[in-house]
């Protein structure tokens, strides 16, 4: 069965960050997960599929451009086996957010499957409970233009 180029894209972005590792720990990676991430599974990236928008006509006739939507979720915290202090957590996140923005840039076309990925926002939440052992997330924004051939998701453009 064909894939759609679209889900060549995201598949091989998903590719790149499940080979990510930090200090050492290959970061646990999951793609679309909906439920909650265990702390034992830290530190932890989720992909998240997003929508693309409506085709724009370019200047080559036949060719359709779209802007992919991708949001990362990263997760780092103290686990059962490793001690984490508050100290290290800011640290932490922004290794992960590096590791992850370093590995989905390091071939900005994903072999020709698109024209360019570009990073979009970064929100971090450190979680600030009291009684609890150091955690915190982020959120990156990444947006993905390819091409395709009008009419023809399947099809790589130009």
């Amino acid at each position: 069965m064909a894939l759609s180029v679209r889900e060549q894209i995201l598949a091989a972005l998903a590719a790149k960050l499940g080979a990510i590792v930090t200090g050492g720990v290959a970061v646990t990676f999951y793609r679309n997960r909906r439920k909650a991430i265990a702390q034992g599974a830290w530190p932890a990236l989720n992909q998240i599929d997003g929508g693309h928008g409506a085709p724009e006509e370019v200047l080559t006739p036949g060719i359709s451009q779209y802007t992919l939507d991708v949001e990362l979720e990263g997760e780092v915290g103290a686990t059962p086996t490793a001690a984490m202090t508050e100290a290290q957590l800011g640290p932490a996140l922004s290794d992960l957010y590096a590791a992850s923005l370093k590995a989905a840039l390091a071939d900005r076309t994903l072999g020709g499957l698109c024209i360019d990925i570009h990073e979009g926002a970064l929100a971090v939440d450190p979680d600030r409970g009291e009684g609890k052992a150091p955690a915190g997330a982020f959120s990156l924004a990444l947006t993905i233009d390819f091409w395709t051939r009008n009419g023809d998701p399947y099809t790589i453009g130009p």
